[in-house]
Parts: structure tokens; sequence; C-alpha cells
């Protein structure tokens, strides 16, 4: 599960101080209207090959749908609209935050708001121990989005034998578009399915290894972790990109 929730405050001064909201912002522009398109629409509208509607139950489906498939906008007010009391593992939150990307932070009202106070030390908190369990899974294969949505990994891109790539000049992400074909093939029987006879051209071969990862990661497979796309936003930022490689 990615829903993460930071230790209570107990203080006595606590109950007393009324709990900092932040600076509220607008989510919408005067400009434009947004039309928001819903999960259920776009599994009606997704039309994924046979081979892959009977290899992947619903739930790894519903995932790369939301994952690749919703606008950016889509994706935020259907995160925003989840049970957060019980909400889907790819929901983020500290017990006052709902986090959904850099400069991407919501209040329990669902406004967006920027950290000032007690909730800048919480979402602090929270991405210090975000950090380290990134770094604790240094020697894991990782996938995550990028902003253009696509899937990236890091494999090292030079080696013909499947291996991850270091850390040392950057964080080591790289779209599956730009890895060779063969090193994708080792990459997918190494997840647990070779590609189907289908599935050829990259495009398609990295759409399946996409769904291949999220099952793996479903299934908890050793040696893979997901990195939410609203972390690796936040892990980007040139200051905590600087700090993950040290």
């Amino acid at each position: 599960m990615y829903a993460f929730t930071l230790g209570k405050y107990n203080s006595l001064q606590d109950r007393y101080i009324k709990q900092d909201t932040g600076k509220k912002i607008s989510l919408k522009s005067r400009e434009t209207e947004v039309t928001i398109g819903t999960l259920d629409e776009k599994r009606l509208s997704t039309k994924f090959p046979e081979s892959i509607k009977t290899r992947f139950d619903q739930k790894v489906l519903d995932w790369y749908i939301i994952d690749h498939i919703l606008t950016p906008e889509e994706r935020i007010q259907h995160i925003l609209a989840q049970d957060w009391d019980n909400p889907p593992f790819y929901v983020i939150q500290t017990e006052h935050l709902r986090i959904l990307g850099s400069k991407q932070i919501y209040n329990h009202e669902n406004e967006k708001i920027v950290p000032i106070g007690d909730q800048a030390d919480e979402y602090s908190a929270w991405l210090k121990e975000r950090m380290a369990n990134f770094k604790a899974h240094k020697n894991d294969y990782f996938a995550t989005m990028n902003k253009n949505r696509d899937i990236i990994f890091n494999l090292d891109n030079i080696s013909t034998s499947l291996q991850k790539a270091e850390r040392s000049k950057n964080l080591s992400g790289r779209a599956c578009t730009s890895y060779d074909l063969n090193l994708l093939g080792l990459f997918a029987e190494w997840l647990g399915t070779p590609f189907p006879d289908s599935v050829k051209v990259k495009t398609d071969r990295c759409r399946y290894i996409s769904l291949l990862f999220r099952e793996a990661v479903l299934k908890k497979k050793d040696g893979v972790v997901w990195i939410p796309p609203e972390e690796w936003s936040i892990f980007i930022e040139p200051e905590n990109n600087k700090l993950l490689r040290t």
C-alpha cells in the first residue's frame, strides 16, 4: 500500500492551538473550464487487446488507466475523491496532508495549499522518510512515471545483461522506450512473463512491461519497488535530487 501516515500530535499544546491550514490556492482558472472524466468512463473507452484483458486482472488494468490514461486534472480529481479513511494503494497522505506531486499539496478539505508552520514540518518529515525509503531500495529495480507519463525504470542501458543502473550522476530513471528491445525482453522475463508473440513493437512492449511491473508490485515480488509518480516529481526537484545522489 502507498498511503503513508505520520504519527499524531499528542502534546497538550496541540489541543489548544489551532492547526495550521497552510496558504490556500485556487484550483480553477477563470479563463478555462476543464471537463473531468471518470475511471468508469475511461474503462469503457480504453481498448486493451484481448491478450492483455485476459492476462491481467482489473486491478492492474485500472492502475494502468489511472497513471497513463487519465489526464493530470482527471487524476487529481480521481484521487481527491477517494475515501481517505480507507485509501487505495496509490494514494499518498500524512496526517493532515494529501500529496499529489511537486507543489501539489492539499489539506483534508481538498484545498490546494502551500504548507506553512506545523504542516510544513509535517511535509518535511514525510519527505525525509520517503527519501530514506528510496535509498533503502537502492539494490532493487524501481519503476515510476515521468512528467510525460512514460513509465521509467532504473535499468543499465549499456549492459547487455539485466542490471540496475548506478545513481552517481542522476537518479537513473529512463523512459521504457529508450531501452533496447532485447533488454526489455530480459526484463519482461525477469518480471515473470516473456512477451507474447503478438507484442512486437516497442510501444506495445512498454505497455506490457508497465502492466507486468504493476502486477509484480501487487504480488509483492522481491527486488521491485514502485515509486509513486507524486513522490518522483518531488524527488527530482533540484535540491532533493542532489540529496538522493549523495
